[in-house]
């Protein structure tokens, strides 16, 4: 009797869950992915669905890990977070009219991928639990599960190596074993690559060894400029008599910096908070512009230091052309032109003298970091967070060939020390864990202030 109603009860579970899934399709859509983090890459993105409404799939199979040898594979294996084999892994659910949402797991990170899939093409987004935009994906099906690759890989390796030797700020690097080994491993292993997402991965794996950041391979369809929208990238508010001034980056017109200061000067707050938490940087004008509003006199912001500066093996920076003023490309022009570049800057008509706390994390980057370890000089400015990414370089974008992009370090940066912050960072003088109550312990030291 008791096995009779144990099997009773267990025919009736499987009864309320739904039989086992059965395949339906399995279809291969070559597509591009448009994404901030990577640029616009093809891969082809395999998808199967079941009868019972569930869907999965993603980047092919176990191909990655014809770009590694055995003991880069277990490290991607154990660090990357690599699902069911593939570099992007995809599981969820559709619908009859082909609306679905699945999950997507990447290196990138783990998102959410909601759209559209018909008999011929595949079109959706991928966004974070928030909602917030990562990329758009579309693509066709392709009529025979034929792979071929996208692009010579090896050719585009050979000229990304030759770009980067040829721009790089420090000729004694790319001599060094660090620098050869590198080169030899992308040129060995490129020829194994099936499309972008997995040419661009190894690449990104492989530029880990090498100690300098702003090294990236970029693909551009239609070489997009930076096209920020300032409302997203710089916010003001007064919030207990105390401004809050938020800069995610230095992507945008160097004018809204002074429309943020004329409203920060009428509310007269008693201080002022800049928060560059997760900034990942951009333009230097912005920057400048904003420091202008912040110090009392000239204020060095250090050194850019040229190839010509390297191979002139000179040590004197009293040759330095001074740049206080303009754009990127004013400020890149001046690199290219000089061995050395010294960032300089001026206090303004008004500047803010009351104390002022600015916020950094560990991904406070670039731009930003010569900033805050100039201001952080000045006696009423204050660092508090965490020790910045310590991502600290000039770099140049150059063309390779199938819309692909190098991004080169084309100077080093050197603080008025002649100490050099890339991969170290600046340390903030107040240390404060980045969580969600760290504007709140930065008000309460504002209020704590006697000037």
């Amino acid at each position: 009797m008791k096995i009779l109603i144990t099997t009773f009860i267990l025919m009736l579970t499987l009864s309320c869950k739904g039989q086992p899934s059965t395949l339906e399709n399995t279809d291969i859509y070559l597509i591009v992915f448009e994404s901030d983090d990577i640029g616009d890459i093809r891969f082809y993105l395999e998808i199967n669905t079941y009868d019972n409404g569930k869907i999965d799939g993603g980047s092919i199979k176990n191909k990655y890990k014809e770009n590694f040898n055995f003991l880069s594979r277990l490290k991607i294996n154990w660090f990357s977070g690599i699902k069911n084999n593939r570099l992007i892994f995809l599981d969820g659910s559709y619908k009859d009219n082909g609306d679905f949402k699945t999950a997507f797991y990447s290196p990138l990170g783990n998102y959410y991928f909601t759209g559209k899939l018909d008999k011929n093409s595949i079109e959706g987004g991928v966004t974070t639990n928030k909602g917030v935009k990562k990329g758009t994906i579309r693509g066709k099906k392709l009529s025979e599960n034929k792979l071929p690759k996208l692009s010579d890989y090896n050719k585009i390796v050979k000229k990304f190596c030759y770009s980067f030797e040829n721009n790089f700020f420090n000729p004694v690097f790319i001599e060094k074993s660090k620098y050869l080994n590198f080169k030899d491993k992308l040129l060995r292993y490129s020829t194994k690559s099936i499309d972008d997402l997995h040419f661009v991965f190894s690449v990104f794996y492989y530029l880990r060894s090498l100690p300098y950041s702003h090294i990236a391979i970029w693909r551009d369809i239609n070489n997009k400029e930076e096209t920020t929208e300032y409302e997203n990238e710089v916010s003001y508010h007064l919030e207990d008599n105390i401004g809050i001034l938020d800069i995610n980056s230095f992507t945008y017109d160097k004018k809204i910096i002074k429309e943020k200061f004329e409203e920060i000067f009428k509310d007269n707050p008693e201080g002022l908070i800049i928060d560059l938490r997760n900034n990942s940087g951009g333009s230097i004008g912005p920057a400048i512009e904003l420091s202008k509003f912040l110090v009392t006199s000239e204020t060095s912001g250090g050194y850019f230091l040229s190839k010509s500066f390297y191979e002139s093996k000179t040590t004197k920076y009293d040759s330095c052309v001074v740049f206080s003023e303009g754009g990127l490309n004013l400020f890149m022009n001046a690199i290219e032109k000089n061995k050395c570049v010294e960032v300089k800057v001026s206090s303004g008509n008004v500047t803010f003298d009351k104390p002022i706390y600015i916020i950094v994390n560990k991904n406070t980057a670039s731009t930003c970091e010569p900033i805050v370890y100039a201001l952080k000089k000045q006696s009423n400015i204050f660092l508090v967070g965490e020790r910045t990414a310590g991502k600290m370089l000039s770099s140049k974008k150059v063309e390779l060939i199938d819309d692909f992009y190098l991004f080169v370090p084309n100077a080093n940066y050197i603080t008025t020390e002649k100490e050099s912050i890339d991969q170290k960072g600046v340390v903030p003088e107040i240390l404060i864990d980045d969580n969600d109550d760290t504007l709140k312990k930065v008000k309460k030291l504002i209020t704590k202030q006697n000037f």
